[in-house]
């Protein structure tokens, strides 16, 4: 029976009472007495019955709202609510219910897929742009920032933390990249420019893009590091020059010499003979050039074959100062090797290893001047053999330190060429070194001498003591 049944019986016995009781009140007081006793009696229990009843039900639905509250809590989204009694007001009540929380479930359920779905794009999202080579700034429409990976810091050399919602001109000092964002907003168009940092001495492109974010357009950077590349530009470029006039200087004294014998020098033996000469000799030298730049180009793209296998460095040491002795000697100069330590092999491809020492030892012979002293030696440290090839020469400035391995770079071109040398000995070395697995590096100061130290591969099982011997010129 439901509640509204309920009242309308109530108050239907109460009216019952109250027309039956009427007649009581012509009978005297007594009469009205009792009258009144039977209606209020009849009003207090048609209410007390509604009470136990509205008092039963509320438990009943206290009790099913605590279930529905346990089981929210609990996650559990598709619950169904029971009652006790279904065909009552409240057990209507509950199947209402069921019927909300069913539709409810069924809604949250696909809203948290989305939002895992949606999570789980933002971090694969954020991964991807974290990881990238490239730098990503992100900006808002007041130039602020809105990301900034990785690489973009890198980069930008930004060391400040919480970039985002600053200025990109607060946060990187780059006027460069601030023109590009304003030209994007302004036109609308994509932007491409290089800009210098001063900072950190790197050449990078940004690529500035509109990005159509809400309610307002931003912009997007992309940015690339070309720092490498314009510097390998660079180096193409002098390379084009001076291999140019590496092979101009030979082929303009052997025409000069062709066109003065053609002119009537054939008809001097004396100077004819000189001529020829000289041009045999310029004739060498284009060779030489020619030779080198081959040998370098095969060794550059691995296509020359190395033997590689245990050399023995203090023999080759020897070998290569044996070969050297006269010229040091018609120079004044003292040239010796100085061991001592176990007797050692590297692996290296035995004519390779001797290309590099005897170009180490003869650049320390065109550097070095009369009354000078060139010391080889070489020791073991750690799992590498160091061969160092010191000389009391010219020295080299710390400005061109690290350019000395570059092909034809000279640090007094006048003076090198005047020498015989074709600029590619140290370039040679350099990456003969590096096909071996090892290491160059140079050690100079003006005026005092060079030290150049090379790093090979030890091959551990030949390490055996030696005697301290020295040989010298």
């Amino acid at each position: 029976m439901t509640l509204l049944q309920r009242m309308i019986l109530s108050l239907a016995a109460v009216l019952f009472v109250g027309v039956v009781t009427t007649p009581l009140f012509s009978w005297g007081w007594i009469g009205a007495t009792v009258a009144i006793i039977l209606r209020f009696g009849s009003a207090a229990g048609a209410i007390y019955w509604l009470h136990k009843f509205v008092e039963t039900e509320h438990g009943h639905f206290r009790a099913v709202l605590q279930d529905l509250n346990r089981h929210l809590q609990d996650g559990e989204w598709g619950l169904m609510l029971k009652s006790e009694r279904p065909n009552d007001s409240f057990g209507h009540l509950a199947n209402e219910l069921n019927a909300v929380v069913e539709a409810t479930s069924e809604e949250l359920t696909k809203q948290l897929e989305r939002n895992r779905r949606l999570e789980q794009d933002q971090t694969l999202f954020q991964s991807i742009l974290a990881t990238m080579i490239e730098g990503v700034v992100v900006l808002d429409s007041q130039s602020r920032v809105l990301y900034f990976n990785r690489t973009a810091r890198r980069m930008l050399d930004c060391s400040t933390r919480n970039v985002e919602g600053r200025p990109l001109w607060e946060v990187v000092r780059a006027s460069g990249l601030q023109e590009a964002v304003d030209y994007v907003f302004e036109s609308g168009h994509d932007f491409r420019k290089e800009v210098d940092l001063k900072r950190s001495k790197n050449v990078v492109e940004a690529t500035a893009a509109r990005l159509p974010l809400q309610p307002e357009p931003g912009v997007v950077i992309v940015l690339h590091d070309v720092t490498e590349l314009r510097r390998l530009e660079r180096m193409r470029r002098e390379f084009v020059s001076n291999v140019s006039h590496e092979l101009k200087t030979p082929l303009t004294s052997i025409q000069a010499y062709a066109d003065t014998l053609l002119e009537g020098g054939l008809e001097d033996e004396e100077h004819c003979r000189l001529f020829v000469s000289r041009i045999i000799e310029q004739s060498d030298r284009l060779q030489m050039l020619i030779q080198d730049m081959l040998r370098l180009a095969r060794i550059e793209s691995q296509s020359e074959a190395f033997q590689m296998v245990p050399v023995v460095v203090g023999e080759l040491l020897d070998e290569c100062v044996d070969a050297r002795l006269a010229l040091a000697r018609s120079r004044e100069i003292e040239l010796f090797v100085r061991s001592g330590g176990p007797r050692v092999e590297v692996l290296a491809d035995p004519t390779g290893l001797q290309t590099i020492i005897e170009n180490l030892v003869s650049n320390a012979l065109n550097h070095t001047p009369e009354g000078g002293r060139i010391e080889l030696r070489w020791s073991v440290d750690e799992d590498y053999v160091v061969i160092e090839v010191e000389d009391t020469g010219s020295g080299i400035p710390a400005e061109h330190q690290e350019r000395i391995f570059e092909r034809f770079y000279r640090v007094d071109r006048a003076r090198s060429r005047g020498m015989g040398g074709t600029g590619l000995g140290l370039a040679i070395v350099k990456h003969l070194t590096i096909v071996f697995g090892g290491d160059v590096e140079v050690d100079s100061q003006v005026g005092r001498g060079s030290l150049f130290r090379v790093r090979l591969p030890l091959v551990e099982s030949s390490i055996q003591p030696a005697r301290p011997e020295e040989k010298s010129a």
